[in-house]
């Protein structure tokens, strides 16, 4: 690393609620932010940091249904913010942060 001490910071909150334990849905934020480091968060294609900073941010969505005690459906949807330092051009080869942007389909069975 460039510098003796960096440090990485993390914040999330979220929430959720259901309907009768069946139907239910869930809403979040996280925010990761640290040090600026050249040599740590180095520049470079899909997973670069094109300005040496490993600030991260977005929100999280989420839908499920439990139709029975055992079994649940759910999508989740991750929308970034800032991925990697950046919202626009994160690694500096014209990658946007909502380039990450990502959807889960979840089918959870517990026996």
């Amino acid at each position: 690393a460039e510098n003796a001490n960096n440090h990485l910071n993390t914040f999330r909150l979220g929430g959720s609620d259901y309907y009768q334990r069946t139907y239910g849905g869930a809403l979040g934020y996280f925010s990761t932010s640290g040090s600026s480091d050249a040599l740590l968060y180095a520049p470079g294609m899909v997973t670069g940091f094109a300005n040496s900073s490993p600030n991260s941010s977005g929100w999280i969505g989420e839908i499920a249904y439990v139709p029975w005690q055992n079994v649940k459906f759910t999508a989740q949807y991750v929308a970034y913010q800032k991925f990697n330092g950046a919202s626009k051009d994160y690694d500096g080869n014209g990658r946007n942060a909502s380039y990450n942007n990502t959807l889960y389909l979840l089918g959870w069975f517990a026996f």
